[in-house]
């Protein structure tokens, strides 16, 4: 998918490809108000899924000591400090927790990027709870390896095990992320992460690596 600057949203922009790329529609999913998963979501974790900001973007200047972090927990900041221009030879490092909508719409305009990237991070969330998800539930085929190696994006893939008091206590715990994974049970919840990773980006005002999420359990 060739990178362009867009005139519409960037969920605009998905529901436009998805015709050609079915696959695109379970981030089309995400983004919409109108999906959830049933007897487990309630329109508070919705808002929450179209809602939420929690990232952090670091400015590495052209010395050890020019560095500067930001948090952000609002849109409207984290889209103001996406538009200020770093200083030259610079390089921005955005790191994404519990990825949302509004974070999607906000990055993905931003830096007009493949959407391939947030539906590969958030596959699986159509299939937890015996598909319980009211969006598509089409499977998907990953692409040829000779293309997957070509793109400038990346997943990872991995579990570890948490000491979870009870199966409740990891219901609740899994309430609080926007893409709850599913996991296996031994002694333990193995539960399986995914971290994300782009760039870097080469942008109009510089060079940037965008980092998409760390989700973790504790």
């Amino acid at each position: 998918m060739a990178k362009a600057k867009l005139h519409q949203s960037y969920l605009e922009y998905v529901q436009g490809l998805v015709g050609r790329f079915p696959r695109l529609q379970v981030l089309a999913d995400f983004m919409s108000p109108t999906v959830r998963i049933s007897d487990y979501h309630e329109n508070h974790h919705v808002t929450r899924r179209m809602k939420n900001v929690d990232v952090s973007i670091i400015d590495f200047g052209p010395t050890p000591l020019e560095r500067q972090r930001h948090w952000f927990n609002d849109i409207t900041s984290l889209t103001n400090h996406l538009n200020s221009k770093p200083q030259p030879e610079s390089f921005r490092t955005i790191l994404v927790e519990n990825i949302s909508a509004d974070v999607i719409e906000a990055i993905g305009k931003k830096y007009s990027l493949d959407p391939r990237f947030f539906e590969n991070h958030l596959q699986g969330i159509q299939k937890f709870l015996a598909n319980r998800w009211t969006g598509d539930k089409t499977e998907r085929l990953e692409s040829a390896i000779s293309e997957v190696l070509s793109r400038e994006f990346f997943l990872i893939r991995f579990s570890r095990p948490y000491c979870i008091e009870s199966w409740k206590a990891a219901h609740s715990l899994r309430l609080e992320l926007n893409v709850p994974r599913i996991g296996n049970r031994a002694r333990n919840l193995y539960l399986y992460e995914y971290v994300s990773m782009y760039g870097p980006i080469k942008c109009s005002e510089g060079y940037f690596t965008c980092e998409f999420p760390k989700i973790t359990i504790c």
